[in-house]
């Protein structure tokens, strides 16, 4: 009677330890991206902060130039961090996919495993139920004789 093989155990952990891994980059690329959303509320809101701020006040052309030249650096580092958002999302729904395979990947090796243990079992049993049978057919024999 054969054990079930160490090489599917040894599979199967190694599955379970990328699965983990490809879970924790997902978490961590994704909290990145949630900070990443933060930071681009914030600065999309500077502006609006800016002209309430400054709305009903009189300026003269040279802070009015400030300001403007101050909304227009606010603005181009929110399309900058707009287009590190969207590459950040794709790295996030890359991530997800690989997390995905490997909980699969470990899947199959834990149903793999599961059969070959259930079988090794299932064959331990046969034996076991033979031997009993057999020492109830000798005992039998033997109350026969008497």
């Amino acid at each position: 009677m054969k054990r079930p093989s160490k090489a599917l155990k040894t599979l199967l952990w190694v599955r379970e330890l990328k699965e983990s891994q490809a879970q924790q980059e997902y978490i961590r690329a994704e909290q990145a991206l949630l900070k990443l959303k933060e930071m681009l509320k914030d600065i999309a809101q500077k502006p609006k902060e800016i002209f309430n701020e400054i709305e009903g006040k009189t300026f003269s052309g040279s802070e009015i130039k400030v300001f403007y030249q101050h909304v227009e650096q606010l603005l181009a580092e929110k399309e900058k961090i707009e287009g590190i958002l969207e590459r950040k999302n794709q790295e996030v729904e890359n991530l997800r996919r690989k997390a995905v395979a490997a909980y699969q990947k470990r899947r199959v090796a834990e149903v793999l495993w599961t059969r070959a243990k259930e079988k090794y079992l299932k064959k331990l049993m046969e034996e076991e139920m033979k031997t009993i049978e057999d020492i109830v057919i000798v005992r039998g024999r033997r109350h026969e004789n008497f």
